[in-house]
């Protein structure tokens, strides 16, 4: 357990609610992207994205993933989805405990539709269901643990989350 936790998966998978959780269940740091985008730069990712554009906004999440990982106190850390894109954070991730958390496109539609903070392209299930598939492979290849989200509490996968570090 001394090593960063870096949960990924696609935008509305529960990177924040669970993290937040397990930080706090194993009383570690959390680091967010979001969080970390809205307190820099004073707005949402959508408004950034909006303002600055997508290239710029994937940047920050990335610089936001590094700088996170460079911490030397075991952390928590909710990485963008966007972050899994770069072959540099991909490098990075290795020796981490790196948990995927996934879920069906029509969840993460559900979830995106109740946050109007979130940044969306186009018609969102198409969208999502283009990037499901072009990092899939990409999450999988990085990825020491899944956790499937779809019908689960937060809770729950809090302790998938666990049970699964403690025993891998």
């Amino acid at each position: 357990m001394s090593r960063h936790i870096v949960l990924v998966g696609q935008m509305a998978a529960g990177k924040t609610t669970v993290g937040t959780l397990l930080a706090r269940r194993l009383g570690r740091p959390f680091f967010d992207s979001d969080r970390d985008i809205e307190r820099r730069s004073g707005l949402s990712a959508a408004e950034f994205l909006e303002r600055n554009g997508l290239e710029a906004l994937h940047r920050l999440e990335e610089a936001h993933l590094l700088r996170s990982l460079r911490g030397s106190a075991p952390a928590v850390i909710a990485a963008a989805a966007a972050t899994v894109d770069r072959s540099l954070v991909r490098r990075r991730l290795r020796g981490q405990h790196v948990i995927w958390l996934r879920a069906p496109v029509g969840t993460l539609v559900e979830r995106i539709a109740r946050d109007p903070r979130r940044p969306i392209l186009g018609e969102a299930e198409h969208y999502l269901e283009r990037l499901q598939r072009r990092r899939r492979a990409l999450f999988a290849g990085i990825a020491t643990g899944v956790v499937d989200t779809r019908g689960q509490t937060p809770e729950s996968i809090v302790d998938r989350i666990v049970e699964s570090i403690r025993s891998g």
